[in-house]
């Protein structure tokens, strides 16, 4: 992305660029980018999936070694570190990340005209990737059982 955004910038200064023509172009790009970014979400998310669910089919326990739970002896009392809700949190922490990372990535048009004022261009500033809420609920779900 950076290298597109600067092919884009240096042409924009040397006045190259017809800038009255692109918003077409641009949401073309940004809708192409968004769907490509949904998919390496929503592949990165199954593949996290099945990597801590496995079955029959996917990743076998000799590609995943598993995680290390200590035991800590504090007084007479025994207690695990991580705890099982700090456990579970991190775990789904994950996904959530992965999409605020996606998200995150800005739209090509965003440093090109980065010097004008927002309320000449309606560009928004980064990419927003849309994921069925649903299926965010069953992989997490089923992540939750794994714990």
């Amino acid at each position: 992305l950076p290298e597109i955004q600067n092919i884009f910038y240096l042409a924009n200064k040397k006045k190259q660029v017809p800038v009255d023509n692109l918003e077409g172009f641009f949401g073309a790009v940004g809708a192409i980018m968004t769907s490509q970014l949904r998919e390496l979400a929503l592949n990165s998310i199954n593949d996290y999936h099945r990597m801590l669910c496995p079955n029959q089919r996917s990743f076998s326990m000799l590609h995943f070694p598993g995680f290390i739970i200590r035991t800590v002896l504090i007084n007479t009392n025994v207690k695990f570190e991580p705890d099982a809700n700090g456990f579970e949190l991190v775990l789904l922490n994950v996904i959530d990340l992965m999409l605020e990372s996606i998200n995150a990535i800005p739209r090509v048009e965003s440093k090109l005209f980065a010097s004008e004022e927002n309320t000449t261009r309606k560009t928004k500033a980064t990419l927003k990737v849309t994921i069925d809420v649903s299926q965010l609920t069953n992989v997490k779900n089923s992540l939750r059982k794994f714990i």
